[in-house]
């Protein structure tokens, strides 16, 4: 039923992209970014983007697998009103366990596209659906 209810989550939400490429998302909820975009959290100075996809270890499509694997993230999160400026680094890394940082928890919900086998993705072409709750940092 979860999987379900996440399919469905990704089904109905938007690309969050202006012609900027900064869209924003309500804590709890989800959004989804193509690479180089992000996406403000609504009510609070703090932006998150989605910078590349490190690694990408799932299971191609048709493929029996042993182990479904997991596409490794590198997510920014900023505040440019921090005061007194962050002096850590803002980037931090997904995979499929969620993680807090900042006060938010996020959660991969769908990283696409999933290769085919012998195939090869441009590292353009991925986007990420995040989930993204009030959590502890």
């Amino acid at each position: 039923m979860r999987h379900i209810n996440r399919i469905a989550l990704v089904a109905l939400t938007a690309i969050a992209c202006s012609s900027d490429g900064i869209g924003s998302v309500a804590v709890p909820g989800a959004v989804t970014l193509k690479v180089g975009t992000g996406a403000t959290i609504q009510g609070t100075p703090w932006t998150v983007r989605f910078d590349s996809v490190v690694s990408d270890s799932r299971c191609p499509l048709g493929v029996l697998c042993i182990q479904a694997g997991e596409a490794l993230l590198a997510l920014h999160l900023d505040n440019p009103a921090a005061d007194p400026p962050r002096r850590d680094n803002p980037y931090f890394t997904l995979g499929a366990t969620p993680i807090n940082v900042e006060g938010f928890r996020f959660m991969p919900s769908a990283v696409l596209p999933i290769r085919r086998q012998n195939e090869t993705i441009d590292p353009k072409a991925y986007t990420v659906t995040l989930l993204i709750e009030s959590g502890t940092s």
